[in-house]
């Protein structure tokens, strides 16, 4: 290692990395339409999406805010829109803050070897240097990355999907 005598080895295989990478881009995704419907119901009409529109609001309503953060201001200001509704989103809220939980388990714990070298344990450093295992699942595969990462998918979809239904979120019409 160039100037340096330091190495890390995450016990992460290509499969295990790129499995993980899906993780993270879909969990991006899911967070960028739960902050175009902030802005929607903060605007109460459907926002553009601040990719292809250069719409800085969403920035401004969303960045720097964790998960929980993001669904509890949510959660207030689709409630003071759509009061009949609070049990239906209520219960995408709940999968959503339980993913985000596990994604940020994925996203940062330390991945330690496994007898089994399909899969890696995720375990997290305490002050007192002792581990503690983390996680829905005691030992992950590439796979499970990827079925979580669909998981992700789904819930951005079922999300988008209940706000599309209320006219607050406007499907991208595909380019020409």
């Amino acid at each position: 290692m160039a100037d340096s005598d330091y190495e890390f080895h995450p016990h992460l295989s290509n499969d295990h990395l790129l499995a993980l990478g899906m993780v993270i881009a879909n969990w991006a995704a899911l967070e960028h339409v739960m902050g175009i419907a902030t802005v929607a119901l903060i605007m109460d009409e459907p926002a553009p999406d601040p990719i292809t529109d250069n719409y800085m609001v969403t920035l401004f309503a969303v960045h720097g805010t964790d998960a929980k953060t993001s669904l509890d201001r949510l959660r207030s200001l689709t409630f003071l829109r759509f009061p009949s509704d609070k049990d239906a989103f209520d219960a995408i809220a709940d999968k959503i803050a339980s993913a985000a939980s596990e994604r940020n388990m994925m996203a940062h714990t330390i991945w330690a070897a496994n007898r089994n070298p399909k899969k890696v344990t995720p375990h997290a450093a305490r002050t007192i240097g002792k581990f503690k295992r983390l996680g829905r699942k005691a030992n992950y595969s590439a796979d499970d990355f990827i079925e979580f990462a669909a998981e992700l998918e789904a819930l951005k979809l079922e999300f988008a999907t209940f706000f599309e239904m209320r006219g607050l979120l406007v499907r991208p019409k595909p380019e020409k």
